[in-house]
């Protein structure tokens, strides 16, 4: 339906537009000016900035959790479904920015306590397939499941933030992949999976 494609459309360039240049420096004018479209029409399918910016979170979500949510739940080995849900980790570098993410936080609270919620949901699920894991031997029987999520949250939360990645010590992408690398190989029996990130 052509409305349907109108509303990617403007999806799709706000999101570009917040990921290169933050939320706050955008404004629906620029938005509808790049597409050639009335205002009108913007506000057709998005009736405030707002509810575009919470469109483009689902977007983003709706990007990453699926690919996630299926590498927990499938059968196979715990560590290869464990590199593997990483993998969907490693695509939200590319599909958010600092800038972002500290717009959201200083200016939409409740929807990134949303985004935060749902992140913390799907990590803790990562906790059963590490017990999973453990008794399989894949896992190291001196590795506690707990004591990873708490790690994992710890690190996610002081590693993959606006400010630390606004620093430009390290990229997003080498972040996560970091991440992966320390705690896969340092939970594995054996030699674990290859992490390769993905292309963008």
């Amino acid at each position: 339906m052509q409305t349907d494609a109108q509303r990617d459309r403007i999806l799709e360039t706000g999101l570009e537009k917040f990921r290169k240049f933050g939320i706050r420096r955008v404004t629906m004018d620029e938005i509808a000016r790049d597409l050639r479209i009335s205002k009108k029409t913007l506000y057709r399918h998005f009736p405030d900035k707002e509810s575009l910016v919470r469109a483009c979170t689902d977007r983003i979500a709706g990007t990453v959790i699926p690919i996630v949510s299926e590498a927990l739940s499938r059968d196979g080995p715990p560590m290869e479904r464990i590199v593997q849900a990483w993998r969907g980790f490693a695509m939200i570098p590319h599909l958010l920015s600092a800038e972002l993410i500290a717009d959201l936080r200083a200016d939409y609270p409740h929807i990134w306590s949303d985004i935060d919620a749902r992140r913390h949901e799907v990590i803790g699920r990562f906790e059963k397939l590490i017990a999973d894991g453990v008794r399989s031997g894949d896992i190291r029987p001196d590795v506690h499941p707990k004591v990873v999520m708490r790690l994992i949250l710890a690190v996610v939360e002081q590693v993959m933030v606006p400010d630390v990645l606004a620093r430009g010590e390290f990229t997003p992408a080498e972040a996560v992949g970091t991440i992966i690398t320390v705690f896969s190989r340092g939970m594995c029996a054996t030699a674990p999976p290859t992490f390769e990130e993905p292309r963008s």
